[in-house]
């Protein structure tokens, strides 16, 4: 559902909502859902290219930028002059930090009002300004919710797949199937279920089998070794051949071992030691 929202125009860094020098910048603007809501095509193609979230963090530093620089070149002009004139009249010496804040202001000066009156437009411009970034929010949050990120495919049948889903989190081991899932929410929503997809959750299961294929690797490693000792040494014993050595001897290769444990642990077959770390490995996963 729409939530219904006052026409206005966004503003720009630095630009007017109506009239002045920026409104050719204004030009070519694209509409975001209701008419006086829009953004430039500058604007338009950053949220193509960016995200809405990227966006969105533009826009902030964008607010941040005119809610502290506009108004700080204002006192420049408006506050700092009444600050110097109030040291002036009382003859203070112009050192130190203090001399330039609102503590030189005597009491009851007719000059507190200024900036009493300064202090309440700037609130209001950064209460209206944050109102801006506001209704642009909440029109691009529902353009997001209804159409997804411009990168999806706009087609009717993937739209209103998109537009009538929803996610849902921490499902009961005994209900984790298709089946079962669609089942408990047609007992909540009766005939307005279309299908139920249970996606697990595989990063504890791909640890798993990254642990198992790094064992795999070290067997596979020592198998060969092994097997190409025990080839040279068959191929000295049938012909009396040196293969790969300068030696006239060749020495029965024993297969490989591997410490079970620590570094003071015992060393066992490594082959036998692998393959049962293996299995354990298959029973985890499984």
């Amino acid at each position: 559902h729409k939530i219904p929202t006052p026409s206005l125009k966004l503003p720009t860094v630095g630009g007017k909502s109506k009239g002045g020098d920026n409104d050719s910048s204004r030009t070519n603007t694209i509409p975001i859902e209701n008419p006086g809501m829009e953004l430039t095509e500058g604007e338009e193609e950053l949220l193509r290219c960016a995200g809405l979230d990227t966006y969105l963090l533009v826009r902030l530093a964008r607010f941040g930028f005119d809610v502290t620089f506009y108004p700080c070149c204002f006192s420049f002009v408006a506050i700092l002059p009444i600050y110097h004139s109030c040291v002036a009249q009382d003859n203070q010496t112009l050192n130190g930090y203090v001399n330039r804040t609102i503590n030189v202001v005597p009491n009851g000066d007719i000059k507190m009002t200024w900036i009493v009156i300064f202090t309440c437009l700037l609130y209001v411009f950064i209460m209206r300004r944050l109102w801006f970034e506001w209704e642009v929010f909440i029109q691009l949050r529902h353009k997001f919710l209804a159409s997804g990120d411009p990168s999806f495919h706009k087609s009717p049948t993937y739209l209103r797949t998109y537009r009538n889903t929803c996610m849902v989190e921490s499902v009961p081991q005994e209900l984790r199937s298709d089946r079962k899932l669609k089942d408990v929410f047609e007992s909540l929503f009766p005939g307005q279920i279309e299908r139920a997809e249970m996606v697990i959750n595989t990063s504890d299961l791909e640890k798993v089998l990254k642990k198992r294929q790094k064992l795999i690797g070290k067997y596979d490693s020592l198998s060969a070794r092994y097997m190409y000792e025990s080839w040279r040494y068959d191929t000295w014993q049938r012909d009396g051949k040196n293969v790969g050595i300068c030696t006239n001897h060749v020495s029965k290769p024993m297969e490989p071992k591997v410490r079970s444990g620590g570094l003071f642990s015992k060393r066992v077959n490594a082959f036998a030691f692998y393959n049962e770390k293996i299995k354990e490995i298959d029973i985890e996963a499984g």
